[in-house]
C-alpha cells in the first residue's frame, strides 16, 4: 500500500501538471509520476532528468532502456525492472536479449 495516493488523471489536469516529458515512453503511466505530482517542482526536475537521459543523443534508446533495466534489477526493484524491460522491448530490443540482460 503506497504512503501517498497517486493523483488521478482529473487531479493532474486540475493542477496543470505537464506530462509531455513522458511522451510515448511508457505503455502505461508509472505510479511514480502521479505520485511525484504532489510536488510539481520535483516532478518537473525528474522530467528534465528523464529528457536529458532518454531524449536525443548518440546512444541507442534500446540500449538506454537495457541499462535502466539492469540498474533496476541490481537495486532489486521488480517494478522498475518491468517498466524498463517493456521499454527496451518496445524500442526494438528482442525479448531474448532483454531476458538475458543480467548475463
Amino acid at each position: 500500500m503506497p504512503r501517498l495516493k497517486p493523483l488521478s488523471e482529473k487531479e493532474l489536469k486540475s493542477k496543470g501538471v505537464d506530462l509531455s516529458f513522458v511522451g510515448s515512453d511508457f505503455h502505461e503511466l508509472p505510479n511514480s509520476i502521479p505520485t511525484l505530482a504532489h510536488r510539481p517542482e520535483i516532478l518537473k526536475a525528474a522530467g528534465g532528468l528523464w529528457q536529458a537521459v532518454m531524449g536525443l543523443g548518440t546512444v541507442d534508446r534500446g540500449l538506454k532502456w537495457l541499462v535502466g533495466c539492469l540498474a533496476s534489477m541490481s537495486a532489486g526493484c521488480k517494478y522498475c525492472s518491468a517498466h524498463t524491460a517493456t521499454g527496451a522491448n518496445t524500442s526494438g530490443v528482442p525479448a531474448e536479449k532483454v531476458e538475458a540482460v543480467w548475463e
